[in-house]
């Protein structure tokens, strides 16, 4: 069975609160994926001319490169804190992680901490789809009797 959360009305269940709670989990899920992002783009500011040289001197790419990582993480990391278009935040975040993963981490345990933060990444804005799609079963079907495609 999958279980679908829902952030509109009387989200996932009879009792009032429950919306508020599980909008508060959803946040909470969206900021714990968000942190290696926040980091990122903290640390590519802070850090602007290390980083500048060390795509050089890796990639051999210029200062153009480390401005495109920027406004990657500039767009992609709120759209994902803030759960508005998360299959984009998926898409621009995923254009930043994955050359910076081949490219830059040079050990294992770096490229696993990538990928696992992309697949993070990803696993929000499944969730979202699926939200959406268990919404609009519920609000489109034209039989109120007819089971819902996603069981509740």
């Amino acid at each position: 069975m999958i279980i679908v959360a829902t952030t509109s009305g009387n989200a996932g269940g009879d009792r009032p609160c429950e919306g508020t709670r599980l909008s508060l989990v959803r946040f909470a899920v969206r900021a714990l994926v968000s942190v290696h992002f926040v980091y990122e783009l903290v640390d590519k500011f802070v850090r602007f001319d290390h980083w500048k040289s060390v795509i050089l001197a890796q990639a051999g790419l210029g200062t153009w490169s480390l401005v495109l990582v920027v406004a990657l993480l500039v767009t992609g990391t709120p759209l994902l804190l803030a759960g508005v278009k998360t299959h984009w935040a998926a898409v621009i975040l995923a254009i930043f992680q994955l050359p910076t993963t081949i490219l830059f981490e040079d050990d294992s345990y770096g490229r696993a901490d990538s990928i696992s933060a992309l697949g993070g990444v990803f696993a929000v804005a499944l969730w979202d789809y699926l939200d959406h799609q268990h919404q609009y079963q519920k609000e489109y079907r034209r039989d109120p009797e007819e089971p819902l495609l996603l069981p509740e």
